[in-house]
């Protein structure tokens, strides 16, 4: 493993806008696009929710199998998808939080699935508190919507 990769890695996820005051500015941001919710928005914000909800929910069940080492290849390779696919629905909505989450853990997987980094016990604590992020932003978002 390449820990200075790895380092970067856990930077990206937990140094990202998603911390403190820039994690509030960016709901903040995220709801604005919610004022003019006409329900063309509503349905296509119902959509992304499910299906966000439905990758943090997979992703959080993914953690465990890596936890316990009882994970294949297709797990990652799945993994991987599941946050490319996040980050771009994310972006298509204008949701930058949820997009730069994504994208860390997209490259998190990428290095994974190529052999540059290992699932360590930290770096699986980052994508824990990760998904934890990405949850609460969605709940916030929906909360505004409704």
């Amino acid at each position: 493993m390449d820990r200075t990769r790895a380092e970067e890695l856990i930077k990206r996820l937990q140094g990202g806008p998603h911390k403190n005051h820039e994690f509030a500015a960016g709901v903040s941001g995220s709801l604005t696009a919610v004022d003019s919710c006409d329900p063309l928005y509503r349905e296509f914000f119902g959509d992304f929710y499910d299906e966000a909800t439905g990758f943090v929910n997979k992703m959080t069940s993914y953690v465990a199998e890596f936890r316990n080492g009882s994970f294949t290849n297709t797990t990652i390779a799945e993994a991987f998808r599941l946050s490319h696919m996040v980050k771009g629905a994310s972006a298509t909505m204008g949701y930058k939080v949820i997009t730069s989450l994504a994208s860390g853990l997209e490259s998190l997987f990428g290095d994974v699935r190529d052999g540059k980094v290992t699932l360590s016990p930290d770096l699986l604590d980052h994508v824990a508190e990760t998904m934890g992020l990405i949850s609460g932003h969605l709940e916030e978002l929906k909360k505004a919507v409704e």
